[in-house]
């Protein structure tokens, strides 16, 4: 059986993932500084930034790695001084995991990585030239795991893009408009103009999973080729809500630096790695926003409401 370790396994994204390897069969543990909720999985308490991973990972004798965890606190995530904290802590890890047996890891990078000068982002021809300090420790991160002293491991690198689902935090976009229009609140947004390849939570946990357990080394988009512009995806869930005139375009200013455009390349994805994605953009919408309604114990609408 393979025993997985999963990191951040409270996060949005690793939580995600939990689903996908109890139906791979493995046996699944996790640490961190608090429990998950999810009672079939082996907890063991832990503070990757200022433990040695060394004996615990030792007693675990992980044979796989899905390292989710990184800085929390997303208002200040872009220019954290913490970022850079995080690239010693999981370069240990992955130094303890080597030392406990180990075999194939996958770590998460991000689009912010990229030069975002060109519209199409792709692992092999788009230039690391990150503009925040999230972007440099990520980029750096996966220059130092790229290094010979880990080449007795399999790592692969899986970088996301714009990800959307129920149980993202309520200041993200799709999420904050659906929370303000369920208690009758209007939503000021940008002019939304900017196109982006969203990918709802649940095909980028099972891209990542794929991804842990197809030996493909190296960066990977975890994206959809689709894409949609920021006002397309508010007003699909506006719609949903019955409440299309209850956002206002225009009101905020966009965040300095946002390109009109970015897509991802997903060859290696769809290729190498063999996923392909069940949920299109506004089904995605449609689920994100079923689930929030239920959030906010509303009952869920009917199929018949979910009209373009």
């Amino acid at each position: 059986m393979d025993r997985v370790l999963v990191t951040g396994a409270n996060g949005f994204v690793g939580s995600a993932t939990l689903a996908f390897l109890r139906a791979q069969g493995c046996e699944i543990h996790c640490i961190g500084r608090t429990m998950p909720d999810a009672p079939d999985v082996l907890f063991h308490r832990f503070d990757l930034l200022t433990e040695n991973p060394t004996d615990t990972l030792r007693a675990i004798a992980p044979t796989h790695l899905l390292h989710a965890a990184w800085h929390g606190d997303r208002a200040s995530i872009w220019n954290a001084p913490a970022n850079a904290l995080w690239i010693e802590a999981t370069l240990r890890l992955l130094r303890a995991f080597g030392r406990s047996g180990g075999m194939r890891a996958v770590l998460l990078g991000s689009a912010a990585e990229y030069s975002w000068q060109q519209p199409c982002l792709d692992e092999r021809r788009t230039p690391l030239e990150p503009a925040t300090a999230y972007g440099r420790a990520k980029r750096d991160l996966f220059l130092a795991v790229s290094d010979d002293e880990f080449s007795d491991l399999s790592i692969g690198w899986g970088r996301l893009f714009w990800l959307f689902g129920p149980g993202d935090k309520g200041d993200k976009l799709l999420c904050h408009v659906i929370d303000a229009l369920a208690e009758g609140r209007p939503v000021h947004c940008t002019a939304g103009h900017q196109i982006r390849p969203f990918i709802y939570i649940e095909d980028a946990a099972r891209a990542i999973v794929a991804l842990l357990f197809s030996g493909v080394e190296g960066a990977v988009n975890i994206a959809l080729e689709e894409v949609a512009s920021v006002q397309t995806v508010a007003m699909t869930a506006a719609r949903y809500l019955g409440a299309p005139h209850s956002i206002h375009f225009g009101e905020q200013e966009m965040r300095r630096g946002e390109p009109d455009e970015l897509r991802a390349a997903v060859d290696r994805l769809c290729r190498e790695v063999g996923f392909r994605p069940r949920y299109s953009i506004a089904e995605g919408v449609r689920r994100t926003v079923n689930e929030r309604m239920l959030h906010h114990h509303h009952r869920p609408l009917p199929a018949a409401c979910y009209t373009q």
